[in-house]
């Protein structure tokens, strides 16, 4: 049976249709074609640099703000597949490529490395910044993000690329680095420790000075406070702190610090509050210089004044001596000083200069005289014997004590510094510091007992030259009344 032919009515009534159908395609290639022009003139508007490339990998879009950063019209490139051209020497995938192609995290690091990241703000994007030495004479470093184009189905249809010129940022950057490399240098090479805080007290810099001075490593103490406030300097610390804020800046001031093994250093510091941006308080920078030595050899040289000037007050030999041993205990910080001397002729030892805290210990070692074959029991004997200066800080240390030498005197031996007194090559005596109170004997303690000893012997000479004078006076005038 043969199918019926359609009808006029029939075949108009398709028109119909078909013309509709064609009329809303129109219409809707009308709205995709507006859409694209607004599309089109909402980025040409945007100072964005910003293309976007379809799902084939051809461009699509390219902005005016995309043509001044390339220096390529968008006539030229519009329709092509060349967007890598703009960027690289060769044609390779340029991120919005990879978004396209849903690229593996291996993939784009393979090609940009640790510069490029994901999106935190859209999914399926990245965003990445690099240097690009084939744009404008220099090279440009650029920041650009690639983030995919979706229908309404959430499938990829392209993707849009957008990107900002960071040349300016990274050249002050670049800045900044070079002229912290060039004050972290000079900072390096200054012969005075120096330290820099931040505005808590921590420390963010430390040059090579002060791990030389006071024992800590930058590695030691970045991050953390430095512990070398003395307990009893804690307060004046604190408010010295609250005066460099207030001032921003202290030109001079001298106190102690600690080392990192526990010596007390005399220093002199100096401390300005730096700015960064809009004059905010960053941090604090502080200079110090040891004048531990410089203080000492002030000291010792007004102490060996002080003892120079008093020699002719004291025409008494052991007034004289007493007077030194009391300036050997000042300076030094101990609790006992005295002169010991032999006496050849009647084989003893005796302490004609004592200087004590305790006067009733002063009064009774004056009296005493001991055999000289007990020396060793009063003095280190290997230093008597050799004529140097001996340091015992700790006399439980060693097997020998001097069980003598503590009875006789009364006081109990902790520790001592003995020098030699000589005359020529001859060893006439000692003069020995007893006790330090605070810390241990070193050095420079040494050092100045030695020149003390000097003048010890200088005046013992000069009284047993003027003692030899009166008596050869005296022989000179019983001659002559013979």
């Amino acid at each position: 049976m043969m199918a019926s032919k359609p009808t006029y009515e029939d075949l108009r009534g398709r028109v119909k249709e078909l013309e509709k159908e064609a009329a809303k395609s129109k219409a809707a290639e009308e709205a995709l074609r507006a859409s694209e022009k607004r599309l089109s003139e909402i980025m040409d508007g945007s100072s964005i640099p910003t293309f976007v490339i379809d799902r084939d990998h051809v461009i699509t879009h390219y902005n005016r703000a995309m043509e001044n950063l390339t220096g390529t019209s968008a006539n030229q490139i519009i329709g092509t597949r060349k967007q890598w051209m703009a960027f690289y020497a060769e044609e390779r995938p340029i991120l919005a490529d990879l978004v396209v192609d849903n690229a593996s995290g291996d993939e784009i690091a393979r090609l940009y490395g640790i510069k490029c990241r994901k999106s935190e703000v859209i999914e399926g994007a990245y965003e990445a910044e690099d240097f690009f030495p084939d744009l404008g004479e220099r090279g440009r470093w650029l920041f650009f993000t690639a983030a995919p184009l979706r229908d309404t189905e959430g499938s990829v249809k392209g993707a849009l690329e957008t990107l900002q010129d960071i040349s300016q940022r990274k050249q002050a950057e670049e800045a900044h680095l070079k002229a912290e490399r060039l004050y972290r240098t000079l900072l390096d090479f200054a012969p005075y420790p120096i330290v820099v805080f931040t505005l808590d007290g921590r420390v963010s810099y430390l040059n090579p000075a002060f791990t030389e001075i006071f024992g800590w490593t930058f590695k030691e103490l970045e991050g953390k406070r430095i512990p070398y406030v003395p307990q009893e300097l804690q307060q004046e610390t604190s408010e010295n702190i609250k005066k460099l804020f207030e001032e921003k800046i202290i030109l001079r001031h001298e106190t102690k610090r600690l080392t990192k093994d526990g010596r007390t250093l005399d220093v002199v510091m100096r401390a300005a509050v730096f700015a960064e941006d809009d004059d905010e308080p960053a941090g604090e920078l502080v200079i110090l210089r040891d004048v531990t030595d410089q203080n000492r050899i002030e000291r010792n040289n007004e102490a060996m004044l002080r003892i120079s000037m008093a020699l002719p007050e004291y025409p008494d030999l052991e007034e004289l001596l007493d007077y030194i041993s009391s300036e050997v205990i000042r300076r030094l910080g101990t609790e006992g000083a005295v002169v010991v001397l032999l006496d050849e002729q009647r084989q003893e030892i005796f302490f004609p200069g004592v200087a004590y805290d305790d006067t009733i210990t002063q009064r009774r070692v004056k009296g005493v005289r001991l055999p000289i074959e007990q020396m060793d029991q009063v003095v280190a004997g290997k230093g008597a014997r050799l004529g140097e200066p001996v340091i015992l800080n700790d006399t439980s240390t060693v097997d020998r004590s001097y069980p003598i030498r503590d009875e006789k005197l009364g006081y109990e031996t902790r520790s001592f510094l003995q020098v030699p007194l000589k005359s020529g090559d001859r060893i006439i005596g000692f003069l020995t510091a007893i006790n330090k109170k605070e810390g241990s004997f070193e050095q420079p303690d040494v050092e100045l007992l030695s020149t003390i000893a000097g003048t010890v012997v200088l005046s013992i000479e000069n009284a047993r030259f003027s003692e030899e004078l009166k008596q050869a006076y005296k022989e000179v005038s019983s001659l002559n009344r013979a």
